[in-house]
Formats: C-alpha cells, sequence, structure tokens
C-alpha cells in the first residue's frame, strides 16, 4: 500500500486555555495524524519532548460529524505509543488510527479512517492555561480512498 505524508489546514485557536481546531480534507484514507509543536519551556521556545505534552495540551479529540471518536489527553496519548513501542520523537506527537504492531493481513490498516461517506472529519486539541505554543501543525498519513466502516475509537471512562 502507497502511503503519503501531507500537511493539513493551519488550526484555528492557538492560544492559552483555547481548542485548536483543524478540519482535516474528505477523500482519503488516514492511516496516522502527528501533531507537531513547539512551546515555552524553561524561558525558551522548544521543540516539545514527550515529557512535556501533557504539560501544554490537555484532551486531544477526533471528530467525525460531530461526535467524538477519539478522546484522550495528551500524557497518556504519550504513554500509549510508548506502551507499543512507538515513544514520540522531540516535537512530534504520534496519533496511529492504524495499528501498525498488529501483525496480521489487513491488520495494520483495518482501524484507519476512511473518509468517504463522512460529512465532517476533524481534530481538537485543548490548550492548557498559562501555556505559549509557538507552533502547532499536524500532518497525516494518508492512503487510497475507503468508505468509512471499522475504525479505532478511544473513549474516557470514569
Amino acid at each position: 500500500m502507497t502511503f503519503a505524508v501531507k500537511r493539513m489546514p493551519t488550526p484555528q485557536g492557538i492560544g492559552a486555555g483555547q481548542t485548536a481546531s483543524i478540519n482535516l480534507p474528505l477523500g482519503l484514507t488516514y492511516t496516522r495524524l502527528m501533531i507537531r509543536a513547539k512551546a515555552l519551556i524553561g524561558g525558551s521556545q522548544v521543540d516539545l519532548a514527550p515529557a512535556n505534552w501533557a504539560t501544554v495540551f490537555g484532551e486531544i479529540r477526533l471528530m467525525v460529524n460531530g461526535d467524538a471518536q477519539i478522546t484522550i489527553d495528551a500524557g497518556d496519548l504519550v504513554k500509549l505509543n510508548q506502551f507499543y513501542g512507538k515513544t514520540p520523537k522531540v516535537g512530534v506527537l504520534p496519533l496511529f488510527l492504524s495499528r501498525p504492531w498488529i501483525r496480521t493481513i489487513g491488520g495494520e490498516d483495518q482501524t484507519g479512517y476512511g473518509t468517504v461517506g463522512m460529512d465532517t472529519f476533524s481534530i481538537e486539541i485543548d490548550i492548557k492555561s498559562g501555556q505559549t505554543v509557538s507552533l502547532l501543525e499536524v500532518y497525516a498519513v494518508q492512503s487510497a480512498a475507503t468508505v468509512y466502516g471499522p475504525h479505532l475509537r478511544i473513549q474516557r471512562y470514569t
């Protein structure tokens, strides 16, 4: 399968205590979103280390047709990636929609987000109060178009 990495539209609402939102283009299948960020840490603007994501960002939500399909704190996403051996690189936090650690025929890409048939697809990222974010970009790893069907869903339970 061929994959392309594309930069997504510019986030709206980048400010302390705000929610940055990005409307993602429809058509292709999303297998991974990569959130790139720089923030003020220790008096200087730096690419965020894995330990700093939870300091700057709160909840991350992936929305399909206005319904949250993935809801996870940035710190928990770092831990989830580390659990599967995908420790984030400095400055980039991946949100895996497909599961590259599932080694079965078709298993890796089964949970990707096909956007054919969706009305809206977006990501929302809460920025914690008192934090200064100087760079916030989202890149997507995409493959050929598929219909919206089986997909990964992460929810918060109390």
